[in-house]
């Protein structure tokens, strides 16, 4: 799904990688 975003619009990849490391954080 990340890709697809990441395809349509720009700066909804920005968001993306926010969250992406928010993810990170929360689970090992």
């Amino acid at each position: 799904m990340s890709q697809t975003t990441t395809t349509t619009p720009p700066r909804t990849t920005t968001l993306t990688t926010t969250m992406s490391q928010t993810t990170t954080t929360t689970p090992p």
